[in-house]
Formats: C-alpha cells, structure tokens, sequence
C-alpha cells in the first residue's frame, strides 16, 4: 500500500468516528464593546478549527478582575456543541475592573482560548426600594431605598427626587427610580398605594352634662369605609362606633381611621355638673305626731320640697313612722338634684275618757286612772290630772262641789310626745226629803193620804197603795213608810223612812189620846 492509501484511509477513518487532524478554538472575540456594566450582557464571536468530538460542550467563564481564573468558577455561560456565537450575562456580582477576560473551553477534546482584549466592568448600584402604602395628606414621602441620590419618574407625584403623595391620585402609582454610577443606569420600580386621607371629624353634643347622665357625641359627614376610634385624653373610650354616649368629664377626640391613614378631630370638652357639695334639709330627725307642723330649711337654699306631709316648705306630722322627704334644686345647667332626710314622727297616744253616771257631793273619791284610758304613744309614760277637786290621780266630789267639772288628763310618753284629753264629771247636790204622818194611828182609820216634800216623790210601805196609806191593810203594830225622791239634773235621789204605831182599839177617843 503506498504512502497516499494510508492518508486516505486514516482519514476516512477519522471521518467516519467525527474527528478531525485539528480541532482548536483558534479565537475568542467580544463583539459589542470593552466597557460593561454589572447586568448588561456579552456578545462573544468564537472561531474554530476542525470537528469537535461527539458530546462535546463549550463552556465560557470570566475571569477575576485581575484577568486571572480561579478553579471552580461559576461558567458565565454553558453554550452547548453548536455555539459559535453567544450571548452571557455581566453578573452582577462582578467588582470593579477593567482586567477582565472571557475563557471558551471545549470537553471533546479538552481545549480552551482566552479573549485577547481586556474588558472593564463598571459595577451597577443596586437599589432597594420596595412597595409601600402612602396617605393622600402627606406632602412629601421618603420612600426607602438604596442609594439615595436617584430620582423619581413615571407617577405624577414623583418630582426630582421626591414624591408628593398629595399631588398624586388616590390608588396604586407606579414609580420608577433610577441612579447612574460609574457609567452605568440602573432603574427599579416601586408600586406606591395612595389612601385617601379622611376628612377631619367634626364632634357635636352637649359639653355639660349632669352627674349621672350621657352626652350623646357624634360625627358630621360619617363615612361608612372608615373605622372611628373614641378617646378621652390618652385612653381609647370606644372603637368602631360613629356616635358615643360619653358619661365622664374630659376632653374627648375621635380618629377616622382608613386603612392606616388618619384624622384626629378638633378636641371636644366635655364637664359633669355635679349635685351641690353638703347638699342637705336642715330639720329634726324625729318629731311628735302632735306637734305642729314644722318649717323645713335646705343646703343650698332656693330648692323645694316634696312629700306627701310637706307644704308650702312645712311638714305636717300627719303620719306615724318614717317620713321621707326630698328636697330638690336645679342649677343653671338644668341638672336636678335630689337629696333626702327620713323624719321619724312618734305616733301620738289616744286617751279616751270614759264617762260616769253624775255623783253626789257626799260620793266617794273617785280614781281618774280608771276613768282615762290610754292607747298608742312610744313606750310607758306618765299622767298628770288637773281640775276642781282633782289632787293627783283622784276627784273628790266633795270638793269639788255641785256642778260639772271638766277633768284634764296630760300624758307624756317615753319620746316625751303628749296628748291630752278632758273628761266631765257632774257633781249633783243631796236632796232634803220629808212628810208627817201621826205617830199613832188607830186601826178603825180609814185611810191617810200622804203628802211629801218635795212632790215628786214616791211613798212605799206596808198598806200604801198610791201615795195613800191603808191602816186596816197595814194592821196593828209597827209599820215603815219610806217616802222616795228620784235624781235630777241638780240632785241626788233620797228617800226618808217613818216608822209608825196602829192601835188595836175600835174607838180610842178616850183611851189614846194621840190616836188618831
């Protein structure tokens, strides 16, 4: 076989496996300029010699900034086997530079060729800014972010390197911030949420009020997406509420609240008018129920009272027990007050007198105890008498005299309350009663009328029948004639009895001289 067969087979054969005599990366070219930014992108242009091997992967890498390559860089690009020409991305943690360089290697075979220029990376600033909320009141709004001398654009509000919340509409504005260093533009957006603000609440209510009583505060033009918040001084009243009933002094605020975004109204003060200090009625804590009624007196004066038992200002002790009065005042503000005093009124005793038949003058002493009977009163008291004839506890008719005497029973219980009441005792005279009538009657007399003095009595006796007396009937012996006389207005009734002799003789001319 000749020298041309050998070549010719040797290179069927490497045809046929895909190799070729001369496989190389011959250059390595960055199309798109030497100066770049971090983020920015390499063009790069490879040119090669030859057929690479079946699986074969081109891999690009950068270089440090000092044009050195260090074991185990991260690849800026892996291009695969059918990449002439590619495009990478300046990482952005690349520092500043202007020694770097681009490395292409292959796998199959184990080949690589460095880019003969130096390229400059010129390191981008990276921003942070992130989205946030904003109130439509708000006149400027520092946005966070890094660094901070880039400007604002894109949103109407966004002027220089500011934004003004208030020159913005009411929702989602999109802003863009951008900052040039070192050469290199970089820009971020920040979505900002303008809230509209709430309009500044209004209180209205009353700003006195009385001790133990509600001011009703509420707000003008409620808005219902909002939440109001209720405070008194520093301590939150009330949430989520567009009215409150306030009941204690203090300077009340409400704050409308949307979505973070608030207004504090006008500070409303609120005074409790309270009742008058040492309100109370100047009176006695008990009193008789037989006294008279009593004038009433209260702290502060210009007041009035009220009760069942009270008038024009007096109390009259009408009922027994405890008496509640009130005495109430009102002040400039209309406020009432009210204050109270019990009265304890001691019930009153009854005497009752019980009367008696009139007696005579020569009548016994009669005891007063049992003529005045006494109920009721606070506990056991004493009596006391007075009149004609009285001497302590008893009456004498005697001394008395003739006549009607009124008789006073004073009592005086254990509360010192009196009562007193008058009872009358008739006194009448003793009669002077008499007749005649012959010591001796003979029985042949056939009657005797009998004649008393004074008249209106009555006789009574054996052998009397109607003021006349029979001797026949009466019969001899001794015979008693009682002569009676009834009580009147002026005497006592009385009687007088004769004891009289009947002889037993048919004629007793001559035998008794006194017959007769």
């Amino acid at each position: 076989m000749g020298m041309k067969n050998i070549i010719r087979t040797t290179l069927i054969l490497l045809a046929t496996f895909g190799l070729s005599l001369a496989q190389s990366i011959d250059s390595v070219k960055v199309t798109n300029g030497v100066s770049f930014c971090t983020g920015s992108n390499f063009s790069v242009t490879t040119l090669t010699s030859g057929s690479f091997g079946v699986g074969n992967i081109f891999t690009a890498v950068l270089s440090n900034a000092s044009g050195g390559f260090v074991a185990g860089t991260t690849p800026l690009i892996v291009v695969g086997n059918a990449g002439i020409a590619f495009t990478a991305l300046v990482p952005n943690v690349a520092t500043q530079g202007a020694f770097y360089r681009i490395k292409v290697a292959s796998t199959n075979p184990v080949t690589s060729t460095i880019n003969a220029v130096d390229l400059t990376i010129n390191q981008t600033v990276s921003i942070g800014i992130s989205s946030t909320n904003a109130c439509s009141n708000i006149p400027s709004l520092v946005v966070t972010k890094y660094p901070a001398n880039g400007v604002y654009s894109g949103a109407s509000g966004a002027i220089g390197n500011s934004f003004y919340p208030s020159l913005a509409p009411i929702g989602l504005d999109t802003i863009i911030y951008s900052i040039a260093a070192n050469g290199c533009v970089n820009s971020d957006t920040v979505i900002v949420n303008v809230i509209q603000t709430p309009n500044t609440p209004q209180i209205s209510g009353n700003n006195v009020i009385c001790q133990g009583g509600l001011s009703n505060l509420i707000i003008g033009n409620v808005n219902a997406a909002y939440t109001y918040n209720w405070f008194n001084g520093s301590a939150q009243v009330a949430s989520n509420i567009n009215s409150y009933d306030a009941s204690s002094a203090g300077v009340y605020n409400v704050v409308a609240n949307n979505n973070g975004c608030s207004a504090t109204s006008q500070s409303f003060n609120l005074a409790v008018s309270i009742a008058p200090a040492n309100m109370q009625i100047i009176a006695n804590d008990t009193i008789c129920q037989s006294n008279n009624p009593i004038l009433l007196s209260g702290i502060p004066a210009g007041g009035s009272f009220g009760t069942t038992n009270v008038s024009g200002g007096y109390f009259t002790p009408n009922t027994a027990g405890d008496n509640l009065v009130t005495y109430s005042i009102q002040n400039q503000y209309g406020c009432v007050f009210n204050t109270t005093k019990n009265i304890v009124v001691n019930p009153k005793a009854t005497i009752i007198f019980n009367p008696i038949a009139p007696v005579c003058s020569n009548a016994a002493v009669i005891d007063l105890l049992q003529l005045f009977t006494i109920t009721g009163g606070s506990g056991i008291g004493t009596s006391t008498f007075s009149g004609i004839g009285v001497s302590g506890n008893s009456f004498n008719p005697t001394v008395a005299g003739i006549g009607n005497h009124s008789i006073t029973c004073n009592y005086v219980d254990a509360q010192f309350c009196p009562a007193s009441q008058i009872g009358n005792i008739q006194v009448l005279g003793n009669s002077i009663v008499n007749f005649t009538i012959p010591q001796n009657i003979c029985l042949g007399t056939d009657s005797i009328v009998l004649i008393g003095a004074p008249t209106n009595g009555t006789f009574s006796g054996s052998g009397v029948i109607n003021d006349v007396f029979y001797p026949s009937i009466a019969g001899t012996g001794t015979t008693i004639i009682t002569y009676t006389i009834p009580s009147t207005t002026t005497s006592c009734a009385a009687s007088i009895s004769i004891f009289k002799f009947i002889v037993l003789l048919v004629s007793c001319v001559f035998l008794v001289a006194d017959c007769f």
